[in-house]
């Protein structure tokens, strides 16, 4: 069960309206699997941008938010914890055959 049935989350499990959440997902954080396996299970579309990690590296180092050691604690956490295989999303490469981040029409395209 999610953490806010009258709140915020439950608000948008209950509504019949697009929604688009994003949040730095700890794949080895329980509570943040089960309201991910919560939204799936409530009929919510999964998607999960993963390909290309050398650009995603690039990217990520451009951006000089965190330290890079960062990225490869998440890309291990990703790949140790099998969350992939565990919420199965739709997988979808951000990034073009150059490395560069596809238009939003190309993204969408590929939800297609």
């Amino acid at each position: 069960m999610f953490a806010d049935p009258t709140g915020f989350i439950g608000d948008i499990l209950r509504g019949n309206k697009d929604t688009v959440a994003t949040w730095g997902f700890n794949p080895e954080h329980q509570p943040s699997v089960s309201l991910v396996l919560q939204f799936k299970n409530s009929g919510f579309n999964l998607i999960w941008f993963d390909g290309n990690r050398p650009a995603a590296l690039r990217e990520f180092i451009k951006r000089a938010t965190v330290p890079e050691i960062c990225f490869y604690l998440q890309m291990y956490r990703i790949e140790a914890t099998n969350i992939i295989a565990i919420v199965n999303p739709v997988l979808v490469n951000p990034f073009d055959a150059l490395g560069k981040f596809k238009t939003a029409s190309e993204l969408l395209e590929a939800l297609r």
